[in-house]
């Protein structure tokens, strides 16, 4: 999980928290290459990813 968590950090993304979620799941959504699928290590995180996708 230390590797995985240095990562999102590294790529600015935030770790372990919806709101983070939300936010880096709104910057992929909104890219130019959008992913055909997110992971979320942890349920706040999929709470953001899903709130992200309905706006």
């Amino acid at each position: 999980m230390h590797g995985y968590s240095q990562q999102l950090l590294a790529a600015r993304l935030a770790v372990d928290e919806e709101e983070g979620g939300y936010d880096a799941a709104l910057r992929l959504l909104s890219s130019d290459s959008r992913p055909t699928a997110l992971f979320a290590s942890i349920d706040d995180q999929a709470i953001g990813v899903m709130r992200s996708a309905a706006t």
